[in-house]
């Protein structure tokens, strides 16, 4: 997502359709932090989609990642044909990498 794209207000349709667009996989990659959740309404490209439907019913200031894991993988509409995978990164990873490669 580019910064033009962000200040648009596109991040979570492009998100939300590359994630659409991969189905049936999903890759759930999560580390330390929730993510960018200063989404008050969740607007879509083509809200009438019935992919996106569900977002009409959901709580807002989620974040844009919990909102992809819940198109790719965890809605209850989806979970049968969804063949997702998660991978959690451990907090002391990053203790393991020495200082010159963090910056």
């Amino acid at each position: 997502i580019t910064s033009d794209d962000a200040a648009s207000g596109l991040t979570l349709s492009m998100c939300l359709n590359e994630v659409e667009r991969c189905r049936p996989f999903f890759i759930g990659l999560l580390g330390e932090r929730y993510g960018h959740h200063h989404l008050e309404n969740y607007v879509v490209d083509k809200p009438e989609s019935e992919c996106f439907a569900w977002l009409k019913g959901f709580p807002p200031g989620r974040s844009v990642t919990e909102l992809e894991m819940m198109q790719g993988a965890l809605r209850d509409d989806i979970k049968g044909d969804s063949k997702a995978f998660f991978y959690l990164r451990k907090p002391q990873f990053k203790d393991q990498i020495p200082q010159y490669e963090r910056e």
